[in-house]
């Protein structure tokens, strides 16, 4: 059995599976909401879901990772292992954005037409929320955008489904916001086990994979001064 390895990282949780690329094969999953520890836990979970699955790693064919969008440093952890690995073992790597990953979450546990719109937001701070929607099946209908949050509701109906870290700051801003659905708070973040499975037979990228920033880092470096010698 070959397997696809599917990583997240990009919020504060954390999340790695093991998708068998054939149908009726088991899959194998792990997802936690971190503080912190990102980078020192993915390729250790990895590690131990390859031992619970009894693969090595020449079984894995493909890699799904999210790019983000995200936080600055939390977009590029599982990237950078996903780009290891890949290199390593001269495999392919599908690039899913983490907007289009929480989406998926609602796609796979609510019952949904093709007609519903699921609305995504990850809080990018300074009153701005990364923002995209899609439909019932997935498909993208707002390509992710960094924007400030009133131009995000506005493009909001009072009863849609809303998910992601950036939701509550939506909802506080829509008046009369009614919830269509019960939600499960992991359903705010991507899940690699729910993306991993939708996106296995997806063209993989050909040109190298690198982080989605919608918007430039909220810290800068100094700038630059010249040094001085005082006697």
């Amino acid at each position: 059995m070959r397997y696809q390895l599917s990583l997240d990282s990009c919020t504060k949780a954390c999340s790695v599976a093991l998708t068998p690329l054939l149908d009726g094969g088991k899959g194998f999953a792990w997802f936690e909401i971190l503080e912190r520890g990102h980078a020192e836990i993915i390729a250790h979970q990895a590690q131990l879901l390859m031992q619970d699955a009894g693969i090595k790693a020449q079984d894995i064919a493909q890699i799904a990772v999210t790019i983000g969008p995200g936080t600055f440093t939390g977009a590029r952890i599982a990237l950078a292992f996903a780009r290891m690995f890949a290199a390593a073992r001269d495999i392919p790597i599908i690039a899913v954005n983490s907007l289009e990953a929480i989406a998926f979450n609602a796609v796979n546990n609510l019952s949904l037409s093709r007609n519903d719109i699921v609305y995504t937001a990850i809080d990018a701070r300074r009153g701005q929320v990364y923002f995209a929607s899609y439909d019932g099946t997935g498909a993208e209908i707002f390509a992710p955008e960094a924007i400030e949050i009133s131009s995000a509701t506005e493009m909001i109906k009072s009863d849609s489904l809303i998910l992601g870290t950036g939701r509550e700051l939506l909802i506080e801003a829509i008046e009369d916001f009614q919830e269509l659905h019960k939600l499960n708070p992991n359903m705010h973040f991507p899940q690699a086990k729910i993306f991993g499975d939708r996106v296995k037979n997806r063209v993989a990228e050909t040109a190298p994979v690198s982080p989605l920033y919608l918007r430039a880092a909220d810290a800068k470096l100094p700038a630059s001064h010249p040094i001085t010698f005082t006697q």
